[in-house]
Order: C-alpha cells, then structure tokens, then sequence
C-alpha cells in the first residue's frame, strides 16, 4: 500500500522562511475525507467552550487558539495568532471550499482587511458554509457554529486556506 505524506508549507512570521510540516503517520487518515472529518469530529468536542482571550485549552479559547489547538492534535501546526496568517496568499475560492478548511475574517471592524478571526469549515450545504470558531460576541460567546452568508460574518470574509490534503 502506497504511502502518503502530507507536506505543509507554512510562511513562519518569526523566522521569515518557509517550513515544511509533516504529520505523525499515525495521525495521518490515509485520504482526505477521513482526514477532514476527524479535524472536524474533534472540533466539535469542544461547542460550549467558553471564549478566553489568549487561552490556549479546553478551559477556555480565543479564535486563533481554537483553530491551533485542533489542528495540533493532528500534528500540524500552524500559527497562533490570526494576524499571522496574513501572508498566506494560496487562498482557496468559496465554490471549491471544503470540510476542514480554515476561514480567515477580518477583526470585528470589517472595514480593516487585516486577519483578526478564524474558523473551520464543518458543514457545506447548497445555500451556506456553516463553521466552528470560539467567538467573543456578547450573544454566544465561546467556541460554537455560525454560518458564512446569512451572518455579518459574511463582510468580514477575507479568504479560505487548506491546510489538509
């Protein structure tokens, strides 16, 4: 049976080169669909979660924490902070998005395009993209589902990156 490696690269803000990650074979599902699925089978764990800012467990997560924290447990890693995925510039169109993917927004402030939120993709119907995320809104805070188009999400959308094969 063939094996498959999955190689990442990653524009590191602190060192300024490219690094190529490359999961634990255990980790690694054997084909994306499964690989998807588990990223988000384990996110989800989580709904309910209170939001932190700065916190980096399951007692409490800020976005870009959230978003690390999972794809960490399948040994990829990624920046933590949502400002460091400015640079990411192979961006994924929202017609070929899929399950897994990570949705980049602005902050709360849409009129600043700069990273300040993230999400990942757990569900693709015909009319939305809903995603997980641990949110700071007064009305459902902590880590929960939103959905893409139907929310103000929608004019905070900056870009989608996939991370997973």
């Amino acid at each position: 049976m063939k094996k498959l490696i999955l190689l990442i690269s990653l524009f590191v803000i602190t060192t300024g080169y490219s690094k190529e990650i490359e999961p634990d074979s255990t980790a690694f599902l054997g084909d994306s669909v499964c690989w998807n699925d588990s990223i988000v089978n384990f996110a989800l764990k989580y709904l309910g979660t209170p939001y932190k800012y700065g916190g980096t467990n399951p007692k409490g997560f800020d976005c870009s924490r959230f978003v690390y924290f999972v794809f960490k447990n399948f040994e990829c890693k990624l920046p933590r902070t949502s400002s460091s995925y400015h640079p990411f510039e192979d961006t994924i169109p929202l017609n070929e998005i899929q399950i897994g993917d990570i949705l980049v927004f602005t902050g709360t402030n849409a009129a600043i395009r700069k990273p300040g939120h993230l999400g990942i993709v757990t569900n693709i119907t015909e009319n939305e993209i809903i995603f997980i995320h641990s949110s700071s809104s007064k009305k459902h805070s902590g880590v929960v589902e939103s959905k893409l188009y139907t929310t103000g999400y929608r004019k905070r959308y900056i870009k989608t990156l996939r991370i997973l094969p």
